[in-house]
């Protein structure tokens, strides 16, 4: 039997992916304590194939993605500063540069392959046992500190993949399944981002509603009528058992100040006024915001890009937005399959962005970077596919 090599490579990469997030998942659920050597080698691995990707790019003279070449303009700025600043602090450049590693080298692999579908399916089950995982260490283990109960990320990351399933039935299980663990988590920032990719995701789906005959529109009604009271039960369920609940936590926000964000950003706005030319331009350098909020992260990756890579990367950070939305106008012209699942990641990425911290330290960002360079890649391979047709 002959073995396709390209699917091969993406299978072990995929496979590798998902190792990586396990084991930092591991870690944290306290079922391994150190794991740092084989992520760390996994992500060397990565960055092998994005320089083997460059290479071939280059002495092809092939024609670059612009999102594509940002993200590699975004790591390699990431890079330069972390050498410069931290030396080989492996755990700086590995905090740092899973985002855009998964994204660079996942796109050099992709591009060579036309059956990527494969993909989805094996998401959808790393989410299952991440949903698995969570519930057995929070319900049966009783081990529910901060970190454990961030731990939801891992499945809030993975919700365009679940959009994606073509199995409707599978689709409502994923979508039940994730926003029971949001309620379950208490994380109003969680909830928030879910909520709002869930509603773009309706949004852009609404011409395929609209096409429909009247009986499939209530039938939908009907389900979404249906999903909806399951999940207020189990949020009225949960309230019980923990003594509040998700909508109770955010109508508190403004009590709490979000947990003490507003007042985290108040010291790092008063902090930025103090600057110096350099710093404006190259920020203090990386985790810098750590000292002065007592060890935490700004909670807002736009403003702890501006303080930790100063000016310029904060730049690169918006024109990775400016680069996602122009591929989500590309897609919508087209009418790409996949494009209100598509805006619903880059929604999903801006809330969790705006209201936590997501492209430094957790590794969960790293979903978001395979589910957009899957959806640049299929589109693009599609495209070509019709015009080799015609």
């Amino acid at each position: 039997m002959k073995i396709n090599i390209n699917k091969f490579k993406i299978l072990i990469f995929i496979f590798s992916i998902n190792i990586y997030m396990l084991l930092y998942l591991a870690k944290i659920y306290t079922f391994m304590y150190e794991n740092d050597d084989i992520r760390l080698i996994i992500v060397l691995v990565m960055t092998v194939i994005v320089v083997a990707g460059a290479i071939n790019i280059i002495f092809i003279k092939k024609r670059i993605s612009k999102t594509y070449l940002t993200f590699v303009i975004y790591f390699i700025y990431i890079t330069i500063m972390i050498l410069f600043r931290e030396k080989l602090n492996t755990t700086a450049l590995i905090s740092c540069l899973v985002f855009p590693l998964v994204f660079i080298s996942s796109f050099t692999l992709f591009r060579k392959s036309n059956q990527l579908s494969e993909l989805i399916k094996y998401q959808y089950i790393i989410f299952l046992v991440f949903f698995a995982l969570h519930f057995y260490v929070r319900l049966i283990l009783n081990i529910n500190n901060g970190l454990v109960i961030n731990t939801i990320y891992y499945q809030v990351m993975l919700l365009p993949f679940i959009l994606v399933i073509p199995n409707t039935k599978l689709k409502r299980l994923g979508i039940i399944l994730l926003i029971s663990s949001v309620l379950y988590s208490m994380k109003r920032a969680a909830f928030i981002s879910v909520a709002f990719s869930l509603l773009v995701y309706l949004i852009y789906q609404k011409d395929e509603v609209l096409n429909n005959k009247m009986f499939n529109t209530l039938k939908k009604i009907s389900v979404v009528g249906i999903i909806i009271a399951i999940l207020l039960s189990i949020n009225e369920l949960i309230g019980s058992r923990l003594g509040t609940d998700i909508f109770s936590r955010i109508i508190s926000i403004s009590d709490d100040g979000g947990a003490g964000r507003l007042n985290i950003i108040s010291v790092l706005l008063n902090q930025l006024k103090t600057n110096s030319f350099d710093q404006w331009f190259l920020g203090h350098g990386y985790n810098t915001t750590a000292i002065y909020t007592g060890g935490l992260t700004a909670h807002n990756d736009f403003l702890e890009m501006l303080f930790n890579f100063g000016g310029f990367g904060l730049l690169l950070y918006i024109a990775l937005y400016f680069v996602l939305i122009k591929q989500s106008i590309v897609f919508r012209k087209a009418k790409y399959r996949y494009l209100a699942s598509f805006n619903a990641s880059i929604v999903l990425f801006f809330t969790t962005t705006m209201f936590s911290h997501l492209i430094f330290v957790p590794t969960y960002v790293g979903y978001l970077s395979l589910f957009w360079s899957f959806c640049i890649v299929d589109f693009d391979n599609n495209r070509c596919k019709l015009s080799k047709d015609v």
